[in-house]
């Protein structure tokens, strides 16, 4: 199952937001007919991921595995860690089915009345709503540079294949 979709809900004055129904439902399912465990983390982009806390760590053990922790060389590599994990919290949906995003979380992605939900795929994105209208604008602008990169991962997909 795969979040798809983009939903737009308010936040009330704590911060916190209904998660749609049918992300819900994804996560009822992964959780066995309860909730699964959930991470919040600030991205790169201005937005925040919603991961489930399973697939998250599968995702941190494969960025911490390309990684010299004893050296730490890499500033880049650092800082990519720094931004990612210093906010990432586990998050539960409340009996109201809403989530609580932390003040420094809604102050990176500039939440601060509504939130926008996006499925994308593995995991979801937390968008404030007019960056997240302005960013699909900027993407769509130059199609032609879209359609050349989904032509090239569904190349490069398929060519495993058969």
């Amino acid at each position: 199952m795969k979040f798809r979709g983009e939903y737009e809900h308010s936040l009330d004055e704590k911060g916190r937001t209904a998660m749609p129904s049918s992300f819900r439902e994804i996560i009822q399912a992964r959780g066995g007919g309860k909730p699964a465990p959930l991470i919040l983390l600030r991205w790169l982009d201005d937005c925040l991921r919603l991961y489930l806390l399973e697939d998250w760590e599968a995702e941190e053990e494969r960025f911490e595995s390309s990684l010299d922790d004893l050296l730490d060389l890499d500033e880049t590599a650092a800082d990519i860690r720094r931004v990612l994990f210093s906010l990432a919290t586990e998050v539960d949906l409340d009996g109201h089915n809403r989530i609580l995003i932390r003040p420094a979380l809604r102050e990176h992605a500039g939440i601060k009345d509504a939130v926008v939900w996006v499925g994308q795929g593995r995991y979801l994105e937390l968008w404030e709503p007019v960056r997240w209208r302005t960013r699909i604008q900027s993407a769509l602008q130059d199609r032609g540079v879209l359609r050349q990169t989904l032509g090239t991962l569904v190349r490069r997909s398929g060519s495993g294949t058969g």
